[in-house]
């Protein structure tokens, strides 16, 4: 990383290698995320929030996962949510670019998403399912990407109206 860049820039750059590096390990676990499919019993609490969290970054909405005819209308019905794990959410995963993410609504923001995760840790989601484990570790060098980008994106636009304000 060069130098004469920002702050900001050098670490939108160091994010974008952590999510390079996290998309490398996506390619050791396709099987297992194809296997997720296969499950007809839903995972636990914490393991389903991560799950839930990469099918929203990947662009799903929400309506998309709920079962209107359930008690809880609002509520996530893996019967439905399972059904996505599939080469195209591998591939949405593998080529996720945290400058051009989908606009899929609140579920696809960072604050929520972050919320779903938050305090999670990967080496404790490890011991019970390494495909979620590595999922998390994607998610979180996707969300932290998406962050990066977004404040270098931010100081850019500062620098150039000060440059303006002072060409003045």
């Amino acid at each position: 990383i060069s130098e004469d860049l920002s702050d900001e820039a050098k670490a939108s750059a160091a994010a974008k290698v952590n999510l390079w590096a996290a998309k490398e390990k996506l390619e050791d676990i396709e099987d297992m995320i194809y296997e997720l499919r296969n499950r007809r019993v839903a995972p636990k609490t914490t393991p389903m929030k991560v799950l839930q969290a990469v099918v929203y970054i990947a662009g799903h909405k929400h309506s998309e996962l709920v079962d209107p005819y359930a008690r809880k209308k609002n509520q996530v019905a893996w019967k439905k949510m399972r059904r996505v794990f599939d080469s195209k959410l591998y591939r949405k995963l593998r080529d996720f670019d945290a400058e051009a993410s989908p606009d899929n609504g609140k579920h696809g923001e960072e604050p929520y998403l972050s919320g779903l995760v938050e305090g999670l840790v990967v080496e404790d989601l490890r011991k019970s399912s390494v495909a979620v484990a590595v999922l998390l570790e994607w998610l979180q060098a996707a969300l932290a990407a998406r962050r990066a980008v977004a404040a270098e994106a931010a100081a850019r636009a500062e620098a150039e109206a000060a440059a303006r304000e002072a060409a003045e």
